[in-house]
C-alpha cells in the first residue's frame, strides 16, 4: 500500500549547498522535510532540516512497518529540528499520538493512545506519563527516558505502572 504522494524539490543556487523540500499529501497525511543539505559542512553541520508532521495517518504506515503493526488508526503530529552530521546527530523535538490504535503483531494485541506526547532531544526519548490502554482499557503509564545520543545504541531508564493492563 501507500502513504500518499511524494513530491521532492531539490535545487543548488548556492554553491556547496542543496536546498530540499519534501511534501507528502494523500491518504490523510500531510508531512513536509525542509532544510539544507550542505556539501561542505556549516558551522559542523552536514545538514539542517525542519520535518512537520502536520497530520500522518497509523493506517497509511502501516505497510512501512513490514508487518510489526496491523488494524492501525488515529494520527500522529509533531514537529522535529535534525542537523549535525551523520557522525553526530541532533534531533530536538516532539511525536503527539491523537486517538491512536494499533495492533502490534508478534503480541496480537489492540493497543489505544488518546493524546500522548514523546520528546526527542539530544539525550534521547522522553516519556512524560505517557499512558497506553489495553483492549480492555486497562492502562499503563511509562515515564523516563530512553537514553540515545546515535540513535543505534540505547539505554533505558523507564518506570511503567499498570494494574491488569494486558499485553498479550
Amino acid at each position: 500500500d501507500t502513504v500518499g504522494n511524494v513530491i521532492i524539490k531539490a535545487k543548488n543556487t548556492t554553491p556547496d549547498i542543496i536546498n530540499a523540500d519534501v511534501l507528502l499529501t494523500g491518504r490523510g497525511n500531510h508531512a513536509t522535510v525542509k532544510g539544507d543539505f550542505y556539501l561542505k559542512p556549516v558551522n559542523g553541520n552536514d545538514f539542517k532540516f525542519k520535518i512537520s508532521l502536520d497530520t500522518l495517518n497509523m493506517a497509511s504506515i502501516e505497510g512501512a512497518t513490514q508487518g510489526a503493526i496491523k488494524d492501525a488508526s488515529g494520527r500522529v503530529t509533531g514537529q522535529f529540528d535534525v542537523s549535525g552530521s551523520f557522525a553526530k546527530l541532533n534531533v530536538n523535538g516532539g511525536l503527539n499520538f491523537r486517538q491512536t490504535k494499533l495492533n502490534l503483531s508478534m503480541l496480537n494485541s489492540l493497543f489505544h493512545i488518546e493524546d500522548e506526547t514523546i520528546t526527542v532531544d539530544n539525550q534521547g526519548i522522553r516519556f512524560d506519563s505517557f499512558v497506553i490502554e489495553d483492549s480492555a482499557k486497562n492502562k499503563a503509564t511509562i515515564d523516563g527516558m530512553v537514553y540515545t545520543s546515535d540513535f543505534s545504541k540505547y539505554r533505558f531508564d523507564l518506570a511503567v505502572r499498570a494494574n491488569n493492563f494486558q499485553a498479550m
